[in-house]
């Protein structure tokens, strides 16, 4: 009921989107260091309930009329791809075409441990996965050859409600992440603390578009 409050709420007030927050798990203790606070931990207990990111958004989205849904983010490598695009484009027809499907590469190996997939060379993973999943999204029959999806003559419906497809999000604050987005995102997730620490980001991040020849100003930011 409190997500439902909040969410009704914030639609009510104007406001643009609410977003959700992906660990299938959080460990008791580890060693994987939170790239985002300097005590290097979350701050959240294990006890936390985190909620399904996109069984929530459905919920949200039944009671609801135009706010936009995110995914701040989903951690991809950790997923499924195939069924990771089915969920979406249901969710976004659900929907009426109000989803933006946020993704990063994650960094609790604790949690990639737990779920049974790799957690090195996940920014590779990472990148093939959203190649392939953007060609399952088409509506075509399927052909990926990838280094870690080979996929092979299927379709699968229904298509997102957004064409090409919902608004792909990247979040994260490394060079690389900047680049992920420039080449393959429709906007940028920005964790920061303050105006000033995101002014330096959006200027890295129009760096590293110019350098691969995409315009900053057709990157979207959500801060």
């Amino acid at each position: 009921q409190a997500v439902l409050g909040v969410a009704m709420a914030a639609e009510a007030a104007g406001l643009e989107s609410v977003w959700t927050f992906e660990h299938v798990i959080v460990p008791n203790d580890y060693d994987s260091k939170y790239p985002y606070h300097s005590s290097g931990k979350m701050g959240v207990a294990p006890e936390t309930p985190f909620l399904d990111p996109l069984i929530t958004l459905a919920h949200i989205a039944a009671a609801t009329r135009t706010l936009r849904l995110g995914t701040g983010i989903n951690i991809l490598p950790q997923s499924n791809p195939l069924l990771l695009a089915k969920q979406a484009a249901t969710l976004d027809a659900l929907s009426g075409g109000r989803f933006e499907l946020g993704l990063g590469i994650g960094w609790l190996r604790e949690e990639f441990d737990a779920m049974g997939t790799p957690y090195a060379r996940r920014g590779a993973r990472f990148d093939d996965y959203l190649v392939a999943m953007k060609k399952v999204w088409t509506g075509e029959t399927v052909e990926h050859d990838g280094e870690f999806v080979q996929w092979r003559d299927f379709k699968s419906y229904p298509r997102p409600h957004q064409r090409p497809h919902m608004p792909i999000v990247i979040g994260g604050t490394s060079d690389r992440a900047f680049r992920r987005v420039a080449e393959h995102a429709d906007a940028w997730f920005a964790p920061n603390r303050d105006v000033a620490e995101l002014k330096t980001q959006l200027g890295r991040l129009h760096t590293i578009c110019r350098d691969v020849g995409r315009d900053p100003e057709t990157v979207r930011v959500t801060a």
